[in-house]
């Protein structure tokens, strides 16, 4: 089966090849590099085999001005997945006003965390990464509390975060005042 093709600019000089997990036959992205340069400080060249080709697709979609096509509800996972690409490229600016929308849909509330269980600990730290990726302070401090009071994990040791060194093995205290 040939990879899947989406035209985000149709005069795009840049055709971004995914493959990986969840793109079985790839996925080429054509875009504009303009555009690209503009929305990510340095990203004349960007490695994809790891990115998530949804998420990307939604970024690019954003990037591109085809707002139409951007959904307003996300799920938790694509959520997720769109975080750790706003961070590694850093695309805050790009998708900032919908990053918060679709903060705001998922309805999260840190009390729905209270129940801090070694099942549900991976959702917690999620949580705590899309916080942090999207700028959202006070879901940020009130997750990043329970998780530090409930866990029985150093927050370093718990998953592979998308959190800043800077912040990974300080008191609460410490993070709540960044």
């Amino acid at each position: 089966m040939p990879p899947v093709i989406r035209q985000f600019d149709a005069k795009g000089d840049l055709v971004l090849i995914l493959s990986g997990e969840g793109t079985p036959n790839g996925c080429h992205f054509q875009v504009s590099s303009k555009h690209l340069m503009l929305a990510s400080p340095g990203a004349t060249q960007v490695p994809l085999p790891e990115d998530n080709a949804e998420a990307l697709s939604i970024i690019l979609d954003i990037v591109h001005t085809k707002t139409r096509d951007v959904e307003t509800k996300l799920n938790w996972s694509t959520l997720m997945e769109i975080a750790i690409l706003v961070d590694k490229y850093e695309l805050l600016s790009a998708v900032g006003i919908f990053a918060d929308l679709w903060f705001d849909n998922l309805n999260f509330n840190a009390s729905q965390f209270e129940q801090f269980t070694e099942e549900g600990e991976e959702s917690v730290y999620e949580a705590i990464s899309m916080s942090w990726v999207f700028r959202r302070a006070n879901e940020f401090r009130e997750i990043t509390k329970i998780a530090i009071i409930d866990s029985k994990k150093r927050l370093e040791d718990a998953m592979d975060l998308t959190l800043p060194h800077s912040i990974v093995g300080k008191s609460f205290i410490h993070v709540s005042q960044i």
